[in-house]
């Protein structure tokens, strides 16, 4: 190292027991000494002291005041950090061929001691202690800048953490803003749908008590005019035969035909006599014989005619019922409001939902299992739905063919009732999840699961203090869902204050009847339909 290269710049001491205000202010002392008292610069706020990309041929050391240092990003300028940047202005500058690398703004008055690059290099060279502190403050200087960008990095870092917490928080409000949409719509549907169920339930109530009165006059007045005929024993039987027996299938028409016809030897007769409603062997002998060959024809005409009034009014009156039934249950899903009912029975309410969903259930062999309960004070139209969307449910994942149970007990001060299908269950891995809402298993494995359908019916069921539990079917395969309600509610108020305690309810309405003629009788309880 030769004698004119500054020995502070390889060994002078750090001097790391002065802080920075006095070892820049020795340097400051240093310069005005080596520079013979250099003039300073007063510079207005504002003033732009060095552009970016500009080329430097001068530091400005800062006397008093404060700087903003800017940089251009493809978002415009970004404001950098000012307490790391120091008392030299353009020292960045040395080290990038003498362009600046931000832009330097006066963000208060200043004052500034400009150097020439070559008057610094001139005094470094002469003033070795000039040196030292000069030194000294670009290492300070640059060791500011560097805490300052590892602080950066941890708030970057940090920032990116909280970032992405807020993505997640914001990500779960989105689904729960989703889920509460779909529950609204599925709320207004639901509305709409009751709304719709009392206006139809209205409008058909008049028709159905029109066709029960009708049916009821007119097998009233067949029942008259057939007293008064000539052989009204016979028209009488037959009439009435016809309007209170149950409905048979055909098949059961064509065996009755051939045991009459191998009884008389006459296949066509005997067509004609169970056409007639005559089907006992010995009641077709004793007509045979009273007729005689030459009424023979025009009786048994006019008894088939009676025999085809007997069922039309026994069909008109089946129809009417059912009807009603259907007018019945709709009028529980018509029932809307969030007020609790006393007297509810459940029973009934299942009952409705199968008289709904009647049209899926040809193919399924329905058991009733109801046992004596006590109604439950609750809100008819919310627990219909309920029903519903389990039952549904439960054909969903049978395809409309199979086994499905229906049981309800009495549990010490809760009803439970027990759906049971045959279908082919349910994952354990899934029996948790199918009550979150938008979870299905119905794509490539399950039908089992409607979107939102039993998240709303296990709110529900919470809701009326109750509980829902999915678990495999303990008879085998399928799936059974228990639903536990309570037969009172904690703030029940109408029956705290009446003193009443829960009535018992009757047996339960039989299951669906199609109506038909050729339909079954319905079943009892206890038996499957």
């Amino acid at each position: 190292m030769s004698e004119e290269e500054p020995r502070g710049l390889m060994g002078g001491a750090l001097l790391p027991d002065v802080d920075d205000d006095k070892l820049e202010s020795m340097m400051i002392a240093e310069l005005d000494r080596a520079l013979d008292g250099p003039p300073r610069e007063e510079v207005p706020a504002g003033t732009i002291l060095l552009w970016e990309g500009q080329v430097v041929d001068r530091i400005a050391v800062l006397l008093d005041g404060r700087v903003e240092l800017t940089r251009s990003t493809d978002e415009g300028h970004v404001v950098v950090h000012g307490e790391s940047t120091g008392r030299i202005i353009g020292l960045a500058s040395l080290t990038r061929a003498r362009k600046a690398s931000f832009t330097v703004r006066a963000a208060t008055n200043l004052t500034i001691l400009p150097i020439a690059l070559p008057q610094l290099d001139r005094a470094l060279r002469a003033d070795p202690e000039l040196s030292q502190h000069f030194v000294n403050v670009l290492i300070r200087s640059l060791a500011r800048r560097h805490r300052r960008a590892v602080e950066l990095q941890v708030e970057n870092t940090q920032l990116a953490r909280s970032l992405a917490e807020e993505r997640d928080q914001l990500r779960d409000a989105l689904d729960r803003l989703e889920d509460a949409q779909a529950q609204v719509v599925q709320s207004a549907r639901m509305a709409t749908l009751g709304e719709m169920a009392a206006g139809l339930a209205h409008e058909l109530n008049n028709p159905v008590a029109a066709l029960t009165r009708a049916a009821a006059h007119i097998a009233e007045d067949a029942t008259e005019l057939v007293t008064d005929c000539t052989q009204s024993t016979w028209r009488q039987t037959v009439l009435e035969r016809a309007m209170s027996a149950p409905a048979r299938s055909t098949s059961e028409h064509r065996r009755r035909r051939r045991e009459l016809a191998d009884e008389l030897g006459d296949r066509r007769l005997a067509e004609r006599l169970v056409a007639a409603g005559v089907e006992d062997p010995a009641d077709a002998e004793r007509l045979l014989e009273e007729a005689g060959l030459t009424d023979r024809e025009e009786l048994l005409a006019e008894l088939e005619r009676l025999r085809r009034l007997g069922d039309a009014v026994r069909n008109l009156r089946g129809a009417a019922e059912r009807v009603s039934d259907l007018v019945s249950s709709l009028r529980s899903y018509a029932r809307a409001g969030s007020d609790l009912q006393p007297g509810v029975d459940v029973r009934e309410g299942l009952e409705d939902t199968l008289r709904l969903l009647n049209h899926r259930l040809g193919a399924v062999d329905v058991v009733r299992d109801y046992a004596e309960v006590p109604t439950i004070t609750a809100q008819p139209g919310e627990l219909s739905q309920v029903w519903t969307n389990i039952i549904a449910n439960a054909l969903d994942a049978m395809e409309d063919e199979g086994r499905l149970v229906i049981d309800v007990r009495a549990e010490g001060n809760d009803i439970r009732v027990r759906v049971v299908d045959s279908g082919p269950g349910v994952d354990d891995v899934d029996l948790d999840r199918v009550f979150e809402p938008h979870f299905t298993t119905k794509d490539g494995r399950v039908a089992y699961g409607l979107g939102l359908g039993l998240s709303i019916t296990r709110r529900i069921v919470e809701r009326h203090g109750g509980t829902i539990v999915l678990q495999p079917a303990a008879e085998g395969s399928g799936a059974e869902v228990v639903v536990t309600l309570p037969t009172r509610q904690p703030d029940d108020a109408t029956t705290q204050d009446t003193g009443e305690t829960p009535e018992t309810g009757g047996s339960a309405s039989p299951g669906p009847d199609t109506g038909s003629a050729d339909a079954e009788p319905a079943p009892s309880q206890e038996e499957p339909s």
